[in-house]
């Protein structure tokens, strides 16, 4: 998700870790060349988000883990995938870089979270 993208969906994008002031966002965790890694806060529950930019001819697809899988796992899919399509992954609360949120969570209510406004 691009910075305009999250401030129109009224979610905070910074970069770094969820607790530190770092501000690299690219290594190894999200492959992809031009991969951007970052955390996106939304309801107050924060989330990690790798972000691979497309052309911006194409709508973005947003791919998502099964709870328990974190995003490095759709890697081989994001490099099948053609180079001019933006694609943003995140990790659930609890797993991979995003912090552990309110429990119990159910789908929905993780859903909502990562579309509110």
């Amino acid at each position: 998700m691009t910075q305009d993208a999250a401030a129109r969906r009224g979610a905070r994008m910074r970069h770094g870790g969820p607790h530190d002031g770092s501000t690299s966002t690219q290594g190894a965790s999200a492959s992809s060349v031009g991969t951007t890694l970052c955390y996106v806060t939304a309801r107050g529950q924060q989330v990690r988000v790798a972000v691979r930019p497309g052309s911006g001819a194409r709508t973005p697809l947003v791919m998502c883990c099964g709870i328990g899988a974190s995003l490095e796992v759709l890697q081989p899919l994001v490099d099948a995938l053609p180079a001019d399509i933006e694609v943003i992954r995140f990790d659930v609360p609890g797993v991979g870089g995003s912090p552990t949120g309110p429990l119990p969570y159910r789908f929905g209510q993780l859903m909502s979270a990562k579309t509110s406004s």
